[in-house]
């Protein structure tokens, strides 16, 4: 038992062997890009925020993608050593631009938040908020930066350390606070491409850790429906590793995302049910 995750054994054989086919998530990724609808989003962060309620669209979309985990989570497996696992975990990785930064190698942070799939919008957005608000302040040291430090502020050997790391983590002895440090242990990384004035990009998967998918939104982009009235839509450029599920669950799981944010009301109650994981 890995702490992160708990290896699924209930799978049809030829599904188990996929892995074994293609050992590597660089082997496994399957790149496609896609748009979300703007409009609807709009209207509901400026309804919240006559109420005083201050949402992202970001949050949106991550409320969004944890509802839809509560519904189908295939989409939260990873694979390590040709072994597919259900994730215990529900976490997202994303990048912090520093504003007070002076040298773009301080401008940027990486952190990871941990949901629960019962998680409401207002659960998820305040705790985007209080994690961007607290790896924005430049003396403030996030867990991520720290264990950076530390492998690199050992003489001669960080590479030796970081191949340990990686070994333990192919047997699943990888200590439990290396896991919480990680931002390559997570569930989705995703980047705002928009935050820097640029377009959507199709970001790799990294072969270390167990990041099984990867979205990049673009900057937003006025688009002219036939027949209809100019809409406003954000593209996403988007990675997933096609070994964990199959390609009807990731098409599923993303029309689900697309009409929670259609409907971001929906979100602002837990969910009915958990669905968990096959054993």
């Amino acid at each position: 038992m890995r702490p992160d995750g708990r290896r699924i054994k209930t799978l049809d054989p030829l599904f188990k062997m996929i892995p074994h086919i293609m050992p590597h998530r660089y082997d496994a990724q399957v790149f496609f890009e896609t748009e979300l609808d703007y409009t609807s989003a709009k209207k509901y962060i400026n309804a919240q925020r006559k109420k005083g309620v201050n949402l992202s669209f970001m949050s949106l979309l991550i409320a969004a993608y944890v509802r839809t985990i509560s519904e189908m989570p295939a989409l939260n497996r990873f694979i390590m050593a040709k072994k597919i696992f259900a994730r215990n975990e529900l976490t997202v990785s994303f990048a912090v631009i520093r504003a007070e930064g002076t040298q773009e190698d301080s401008m940027e942070t990486t952190t990871k938040v941990w949901f629960k799939p019962t998680d409401t919008i207002f659960e998820v957005s305040e705790k985007m908020n209080n994690t961007i608000t607290e790896n924005r302040k430049m003396n403030n040291a996030n867990i991520t930066d720290k264990l950076a430090a530390f492998f690199m502020g050992i003489p001669l050997i960080p590479g030796a350390l970081i191949a340990l790391v990686k070994g333990l983590d192919k047997i699943g002895w990888i200590p439990k606070a290396i896991l919480d440090g990680s931002p390559f242990h997570t569930s989705m990384f995703i980047t705002n491409m928009a935050s820097i004035n640029l377009g959507a990009v199709q970001h790799h998967i990294y072969e270390f850790g167990t990041t099984s998918v990867f979205i990049g939104l673009g900057k937003m982009q006025d688009k002219t429906v036939s027949g209809g009235p100019k809409q406003r839509v954000i593209p996403i450029g988007v990675v997933v590793d096609e070994r964990i599920s199959a390609g009807i669950t990731f098409a599923r799981g993303f029309n689900t995302v697309k009409r929670y944010l259609a409907h971001p009301e929906l979100l602002e109650v837990p969910p009915e049910k958990v669905v968990e994981d096959i054993r």
